[in-house]
């Protein structure tokens, strides 16, 4: 009675482990089908291309400023100049936004600054205009959490010039020139404004959208110029044709103090209408390149860095009714004394440890319970 019981425990054990040792094996095999048959007939990216992406990619500390002047085709009178400026140390970023409006609707001339700092834990957001509440301006302070939820993310501009259609800050660097949903791709060799480059065209195999690029190796490797036709664009004002239509992005680059580090220092964005041959959108851009992966100075991320006046409205987020805080231009101060802070911080942090403690008692328990079945299927054996 106890050989039997004990070949059919070793008989079990030994059923157990080929159990292991086949799933185990499934495994493997499913890691290894995804690499033999999806990228099988996929687009493989050329060096060229792989080198246009690395020369961005190897920017991972920047201060830039960039201007933009734009007009409005359906009103003459109306032109707008839009100044950015973008740091990045690393960790802390910083983009500013100012923008001039030579003619307003109402016939007159406006002016809006906007400085956005992000910190490893909070975003401070200051405002120079006229604010909801009538005042003229105003920093809000809110926690990290918060600003994500709302949609408040730092721009990336080392993806300008990766995109046809103008500055787009909110598309990754490989949108264009790494994708690989692309039909028909074919690549050239091509002169364009005297230089030599490499042509790529392809068509978008999910948007349709027609993209082509110039990639100039003498220069870094960078894109020249990008090109994209769509048969028909959303209208983003009643008027506007819903015709087929070219963009197109001609870019000057420059090497950064030898470095090996190539960007653009000029910029221009048209989109032609096909159908009538007229020139619908154009964007002037001119970029100065105050450093690429050199230190940058901590206090361009703090409110003393921003230039914020004395005196100005601070706000916290989610807003309190504790006191009415100012900044003196050293600190935030209350008028009536109390301390600021972020509550909305603390309360995201203390609701996030719950939820990752709360998960992490449930594994245990889990464990715990699977752990204690497995004794008694044994023992009872």
């Amino acid at each position: 009675m106890n050989n039997d019981l004990e070949f059919r425990i070793v008989s079990s054990r030994k059923h157990e482990h080929k159990t292991v040792l086949l799933c185990f094996m499934v495994y493997c095999l499913l890691l290894c089908i995804p690499s033999s048959f999806t990228h099988a007939g996929a687009y493989r990216l050329a060096v060229e291309e792989k080198k246009a992406i690395e020369n961005r990619q190897r920017i991972t500390r920047y201060a830039l400023e960039i201007d933009c002047q734009s007009f409005d085709p359906y009103n003459k009178n109306f032109s707008k100049t839009v100044g950015r400026a973008f740091y990045f140390d690393g960790k802390n970023t910083r983009n500013d936004t100012r923008i001039k409006r030579d003619v307003q609707i109402r016939g007159e001339e406006d002016s809006y600054n906007h400085i956005n700092v992000w910190t490893i834990d909070k975003l401070i957001d200051y405002t120079q205009g006229v604010l909801e509440d009538g005042k003229q301006s105003g920093v809000s302070i809110r926690s990290l959490d918060l600003a994500y939820k709302e949609g408040t993310i730092p721009k990336d501009p080392r993806s300008i010039g990766m995109n046809p259609s103008g500055f787009m800050f909110r598309e990754p660097i490989e949108t264009f020139v790494a994708c690989l949903e692309r039909d028909n791709c074919i690549s050239s060799d091509e002169e364009l404004r005297g230089i030599p480059c490499k042509k790529f065209e392809y068509t978008h195999s999910r948007l349709g959208t027609v993209v082509k690029y110039w990639i100039a190796p003498s220069h870094g490797y960078s894109v020249i110029r990008i090109e994209s036709f769509h048969d028909g664009v959303p209208r983003t004002f009643p008027q506007e044709p819903n015709d087929p239509m070219t963009d197109c992005t001609d870019l000057d680059v420059l090497e950064y103090k030898n470095t090996g580090l190539w960007f653009p220092i000029s910029m221009k964005f048209t989109r032609t209408n096909e159908k009538t041959k007229k020139i619908e959108l154009s964007e002037n851009y001119s970029i100065r390149i105050i450093s690429l992966n050199d230190a940058i100075g901590s206090d361009v991320f703090t409110m003393k860095g921003m230039n914020i006046p004395v005196g100005t409205y601070v706000m916290q987020l989610p807003e309190s009714i504790e006191d009415n805080y100012f900044w003196d231009g050293h600190e935030i101060k209350g008028e009536r004394g109390s301390v600021f802070s972020t509550p909305d911080k603390n309360r995201y942090t203390l609701l996030r440890t719950i939820l990752i403690l709360a998960g992490l008692g449930l594994i245990c328990a889990a464990c715990i319970s699977k752990y204690q079945q497995i004794r008694q299927s044994q023992e009872s054996r």
